[in-house]
């Protein structure tokens, strides 16, 4: 079992550790390949979720031939994805994001029926209206949301909603301040934001960091593009509880508290079922057995750690 399942790591805390495994055991069980190097280019060690470069390159880190497209046509275009990283590790959320949103980039109306699950507004979508790893620069940084969708509701306004995708990776540590770059205060401070202006320093805590520079390019979307609504949605595995915690606590800082939501990925998987194909439902299902349904890998897991099997020094994420 140890050879096909592939070296894991020894650093991995519980989750990681779990989630390590499935998508080792997917790309054993499901997909028949075998394990390829990493975490980042030119590294010889093996581990479980990595992929071979002929595998990568083949698509195999996507769920459908049209996601491996939308990838493609992503990474071509330049900005912020990380090539080696989505084409050939599976643990990364930078595939899954592409797996789980890369289809709605041509089914607007299943878009529209997820934007209407997070913010309860009955709307339709915009031309282009699904951006994935969308960096407009408006901050004056590389700020990006993992997905934008743009939309509008029957009365006629506008709204963007940022979604920030996790599997098993923590949000960023690093700390901008509010005044390390000019458009951090501005929107920040802008009327009509969701910032309450006394928990401001709090919001550049590491902690929460990641999550308020998030929220201002959602605020400064909606200023240049002159849009009534602007929120963002975190998306998350069910297990994650410390990212749940995490964004309640952000949530509570705000003045709009409603601007910020959690959504596990079962939950986003069941706001698309409903209106899916019966070839998307296929997608969906494959979603569900490489990402949400990990008791297909449970005993396997059991086995694997009876076993004691030797570990990789350093983990991938």
């Amino acid at each position: 079992m140890r050879e096909w399942i592939g070296p894991q790591s020894e650093g991995d805390s519980a989750i990681v550790r779990r989630h390590r495994f499935h998508q080792s055991w997917y790309r054993a069980l499901v997909l028949g390949l075998p394990a390829g190097t990493g975490p980042t280019e030119g590294d010889s060690s093996r581990y479980g979720n990595m992929l071979t470069a002929e595998d990568a390159n083949a698509g195999s880190n996507f769920l459908t031939r049209e996601i491996h497209r939308v990838a493609e046509e992503r990474m071509a275009s330049g900005g912020t994805v990380e090539p080696f990283r989505c084409r050939r590790n599976m643990l990364s959320s930078q595939p899954m994001c592409f797996n789980l949103f890369g289809p709605l980039t041509s089914r607007p109306e299943l878009a529209a029926a997820f934007v209407r699950n997070v913010t309860g507004r009955d709307v339709e979508l915009d031309d282009d209206g699904v951006r994935i790893e969308d960096s407009p620069g408006h901050l004056d940084d590389r700020t990006g949301l993992d997905v934008s969708i743009r939309y509008r509701t029957a009365d006629g306004r506008r709204g963007v909603l940022g979604i920030e995708t996790k599997l098993s990776e923590r949000f960023s540590p690093k700390v901008y301040g509010l005044d390390s770059k000019p458009a951090y205060r501005r929107y920040s401070e802008a009327a009509g934001s969701p910032f309450d202006v006394d928990q401001l320093e709090a919001l550049t805590r590491s902690r929460w960091n990641q999550l308020w520079r998030n929220q201002l390019l959602c605020e400064a979307i909606r200023s240049h593009e002159d849009r009534d609504f602007a929120e963002q949605v975190v998306v998350f595995p069910a297990d994650a509880g410390r990212t749940e915690s995490l964004v309640e606590e952000y949530a509570g800082l705000l003045a709009v508290p409603d601007a910020v939501q959690a959504r596990t990925l079962s939950e986003v998987v069941e706001s698309l079922g409903g209106l899916a194909s019966d070839d998307d439902q296929v997608w969906l299902r494959g979603f569900r057995t490489r990402y949400i349904d990990l008791d297909l890998s449970a005993s396997l897991l059991d086995a694997w750690m009876s076993a004691k099997p030797p570990f990789r020094s350093s983990g991938t994420d």
